[in-house]
């Protein structure tokens, strides 16, 4: 903090300490007082005093501190500044599936919690998050164990201080809910979002904005999601709950984490007969919301309170906030060295707040749902902070390391243009104030001003402030007042002060679009890591071979759905992910695991499927022979075998099926009937497509393609012999084929008229293991560092000559025009000698491709913290590389994408980028002097710090010949006629 050029703290080199002010002064060196306070002639030597200091009450985000106890509280006055909204999101009910809602509370009975007896064997305490693959029931489709606990529900606690208020002065007198709100939701794709049968449509809130009345899900529609839906919390007692919140209390994440660490707190103090907290009173509430939602309890769905679809919850990917940055293996964990093909960006689960529905929600006696405060504290307990070093918060923030297991779930805005309650002056209603201790995100528009400060020049429509802003003359007097709030205020303008206080915020156009798990196969990732998913031929992420995509190289490598529209999804479109290319190249047969996570799949599991009446038949196996009847082999160069009925389809088909594009695929190697590997000169056989090369897509030439073997080495196989590969015998070439490294004998390529590259990291010519069960692990080429390269018969190296920033259409979503009219009072990530962490221009971060795009931003930058769950840095690689020895893959260690253009320490790569995650809009940001016009509100009242001490200043009298004087003396009004009479103001120019 600075201020008056002087800061909050300075070392006293004389005194080997810190000073702060008020209590003490930094001497002004030569400087003395004439006099004394005595008016004593005096020698005394002056000082100067820092003007800023740290608002303790202002960064008071925390759960139980500042902001939260606000909101609950009760004003005093109709003008008082405090009392607000409350929202609350629970960790979750996490419990296996012999546990269902008609049991009621008599199945918590056995005390679930615990191993009773050597008969009673207790339910695991390690839960399936939900940041796994969701609709996994049993230990056959993925669950360590069959009685793993995973999400049952999640609800919403919501507190509004005119209902029920919080005494700090009487800390057990609680604030009680006004409503419960479920929050559980599906994002595995469009039909697992949806609402269940029965339950309102929240999908329709886009366009049905009544309050009220919002239709069901059809039972033609039905979806596994329990979002949105409002219901009372009339009753939220615990009795008969008792055994299954302790249960809940002890659960933990497989990364080691809590899952619910405040209600673990509450459940300690609940036993020891003491009194709550604010935070966990919320937590047993949201718990109980939710455990009632689930067992059918708590009633049916009601908007009395709150509308549906107001506040619910969503789920995307955050592409700065990825996993982990630095290698396990590194030496120091502040590298950045983590190769980018194997980077995960989190996924962010957010509570959204519907602020048009909110605001527009009325209650009694001039109020509202969005209250005339303005406050709302929001707040989550499943957000994990990093905890790289778990004794601080502070370090943790500020050592550079990413820690893998936090979760930086957050608080989302939408719909917040305008945030007026009333049309008219009302001096009750303040503007907006946010308080969170999480991340927040804000979508589209937000505070628009109806009005600009002058009449004579608009700013919102030109694309270049610089001839114009200083140029306006004109002021409009309906600028940031509310109809009749002067005299001249016969319009006025709808904007309101507005205040985000958040770990970190960024900012969101409204073409962002959130989209499925499906679409970037992130179910499909290897999530923990684990050496399984590598032996069966995954790599620690999926690289997008399943969902159906379009690699559309004719439009600067757009990439589009299987409808050839163009792909949005946070889940695809966020240049961080790697996705692997699909161009021209040789068509392979792929196999299948039915099981949703690559980590249950055992060597027998996969099967290619073949579609018999219409019905795939899972027997068929890429195996040498049938030894049994359970076990059926796709048969090459047998015309019965066409690639149309292919169940797990090819490289450049999907599964044949859609609700079987869930599902793990890998590339066919020939087996025997024991799952081993059949080997030819050391290497597995590749099952490829037989046919014309660049058959028109799903003409009959294209579906006849056949089976066929393409060894590396001749050979016999069941007694027929098979030439080896070359580019006269290889598979098909064929659009959206996904591309692979090759082998030119022992070199490297990327031509399609070679075999596939097998990387072994002991010996990368030979698969010598003939006992080995294991798959053969290939190597994809990605978009993240060659996002529009083609394909060719020989590519003995890739290059890529153009930056993906320069392109018209990409790999990122691309934002629209967007206006944030806001105090911006958050976090940020700090920068040290070997990196930036952006500077000003990117303390508000963004997500999406904002080149020539324009952000409008009127109102302050206040950063007083560094991010504690937001803690992924602005530059996510502190080098480049191009050295095919230090990364995975060998491809360059930096992404195919830069904001400023770096360059390596050759002088060369200049299109190689560090922050891949968007491209910076034409920023049009400025001071709002609206701000300046406005009755305070809380935050506002605690910019204002009252003097502590007594005043260290004299003043003198200065006559009226002082020439400052007489300038003020002579001033004009705006007419030309004189401020001051004549017989005051002297003689003026």
């Amino acid at each position: 903090m600075v201020g008056n050029n002087l800061p909050q703290l300075w070392f006293d080199t004389t005194k080997s300490r810190f000073l702060s002010s008020p209590d003490e002064g930094q001497t002004i060196t030569g400087k003395e007082w004439d006099v004394d306070k005595q008016g004593k002639n005096s020698t005394v030597t002056r000082q100067r005093f820092s003007q800023a200091y740290q608002l303790d009450d202002l960064g008071a985000i925390g759960r139980d501190q500042f902001w939260e106890k606000s909101a609950a509280q009760k004003p005093q006055s109709p003008l008082d500044v405090v009392g607000g909204l409350r929202v609350v999101t629970g960790a979750g009910i996490y419990l296996s599936s012999r546990y269902t809602p008609s049991g009621g509370t008599t199945q918590f009975a056995d005390a679930i919690s615990r191993r009773l007896d050597a008969a009673r064997i207790a339910d695991p305490q390690i839960v399936w998050a939900d940041t796994m693959p969701m609709g996994v029931t049993s230990k056959i489709q993925g669950l360590p164990d069959d009685n793993t606990p995973y999400l049952r529900m999640r609800a919403t606690a919501v507190y509004h201080y005119q209902d029920d208020s919080y005494n700090p002065k009487t800390p057990t007198d609680y604030q009680k809910p006004i409503a419960c709100v479920s929050s559980y939701y599906n994002p595995t794709n469009s039909t697992t979002a949806r609402n269940q049968t029965s339950l309102p449509d929240v999908s329709l809130r886009q366009t049905n904005r009544d309050l009220t009345g919002l239709p069901n899900v059809s039972s033609s529609h039905p979806g596994d999601s329990n979002n949105g839906v409002v219901y009372s919390a009339s009753s939220l007692s615990t009795t008969g709950y008792e055994n299954v919140l302790n249960y809940q209390a002890q659960l933990k994440d497989p990364n080691g984490r809590w899952v619910n660490e405040p209600l673990q707190n509450a459940w300690k103090k609940i036993t020891a007969s003491q009194s709550l907290t604010l935070a966990e009173q919320s937590a047993v509430d949201s718990a109980m919301c939710a455990l009632k939602i689930w067992d059918g309890t708590i009633g049916s769905p009601t908007d009395t309170n709150i509308p549906h679809g107001a506040i619910m919850e969503t789920a995307f990917l955050d592409a700065r906030q990825i996993k982990a940055i630095d290698k396990s293996s590194t030496i120091s964990p502040t590298t950045y060295d983590l190769d980018v093909e194997l980077r995960q960006p989190l996924e962010i689960r957010a509570t959204i707040l519907d602020l048009d529905l909110l605001r527009r929600k009325s209650k009694t006696d001039g109020e509202f749902l969005f209250p005339n405060s303005g406050m709302i504290y929001a707040t989550r307990d499943d957000a994990l902070a990093d905890e790289s070093e778990p004794k601080s918060e502070d370090v943790s923030a500020t050592d550079f390391k990413l820690d893998s297991t936090r979760r930086p779930n957050a608080i989302m805005l939408i719909n917040g243009s305008d945030l007026s309650r009333n049309t008219t002056y009302k001096p009750e209603e303040k503007g907006f104030i946010l308080a969170s201790n999480l991340p927040v995100y804000i979508k589209g528009n937000f505070n628009v001003h109806t009005q600009e400060e002058f009449t004579d020049k608009t700013l919102k429509d030109k694309t270049d402030w610089s001839s114009d802003f200083y140029s306006r003359e004109k002021l409009n007097l309906n600028f940031a007042c509310r109809k009749e709030q002067f005299s001249d205020c016969n319009t006025g303008d709808t904007w309101r002060p507005a205040i985000v206080l958040a770990d970190a915020i960024t900012v969101l156009s409204d073409n962002f679009r959130f989209g499925f798990r499906e679409e970037g196969d992130y179910d499909l990732r290897n999530h923990n890591v684990s050496e399984a998913a590598k032996r069966n031929g995954f790599w620690d992420n999926n690289f997008v071979t399943s969902f159906p995509w379009k690699d559309n190289t004719s439009n600067y490598g757009n990439p589009t759905d299987s409808s050839d529209k163009p792909i949005k999804s946070s889940y695809f479109n966020n240049l961080v992910t790697p996705i692997q290319r699909r161009v021209i190249f040789p068509e392979y047969v792929m196999e299948m695991c039915r099981k949703p996570t690559v980590a249950a799949c055992e060597p027998d599991d996969w099967v290619v499927g073949y579609a018999t009446d219409n019905v795939v038949d899972w027997d068929y196996k890429a195996i040498d022979k049938a030894t049994d009847s359970k076990t059926k082999p796709i048969l090459p160069n047998d015309s019965r075998f066409t690639i149309d009925k292919l169940g797990a389809g090819t490289t450049t088909r999907s599964a044949l099926n859609p609700e079987d594009r869930r599902y793990p695929r890998r590339v066919a190697f020939l087996r025997d009937s024991t799952g081993k590997l059949i080997l030819a000169g050391f290497k597995p056989i590749p099952l490829g497509i037989k046919g014309r090369d660049h058959p028109e897509v799903d003409s009959n030439d294209d579906k006849n393609g056949q089976i066929n073997y393409y060894p590396y080495t001749a050979t016999t196989i069941a007694g027929t012999p098979y030439a080896q590969y070359e580019s006269s015998n290889r598979p098909r070439l064929h659009a959206n084929a996904l591309w692979f490294k090759t082998a030119n004998d022992i070199q490297p390529n990327y031509g399609y008229n070679y075999p596939l590259w097998i990387a072994d990291p002991n010996n990368p010519k030979e698969f010598a293991n003939s006992e080995n069960t294991n798959q053969p692990l290939l190597i994809p080429v990605l978009q993240i560092q060659y996002p529009f390269i083609t394909s060719d018969e020989n590519l003995p190296t890739l290059s890529e000559s153009q930056n993906v920033k320069d392109k018209e259409n990409n790999w990122m979503q691309t934002a629209t025009n967007t206006e944030t009219n806001l105090i911006f009072a958050q976090g940020n990530t700090p920068g040290r000698p070997t990196e930036t962490n952006g500077g000003l221009e990117n303390f508000v971060r963004y997500l999406e491709r904002w080149e020539g795009i324009s952000h409008i931003a009127s109102g302050s930058f206040i950063q007083f913290k560094h991010s504690s769950y937001a803690t992924a840095p602005w530059q996510t690689l502190t080098r480049y590389t191009t050295s095919a020895t230090e990364t995975i893959f060998g491809y360059p260690q930096g992404y195919k994408f830069s904001i400023t253009n770096g360059t390596e320490t050759n002088g060369t790569d200049k299109t190689l980028g560090r922050s891949p995650f968007f491209t910076p809009p034409n920023r049009f940001w400025s001071y709002d002097t609206a701000l300046l016009s406005q009755l305070p509100d809380l935050f506002s009242l605690h910019l204002t710090t009252p003097a502590t001490n007594k005043p260290n200043e004299f003043y003198r009298e200065v006559g009226r010949d002082d020439a400052w004087v007489k300038t003020l003396l002579c001033a004009q009004e705006t007419n030309g006629s004189y401020a001051i009479s004549q017989d005051q103001r002297g003689t003026c120019p």
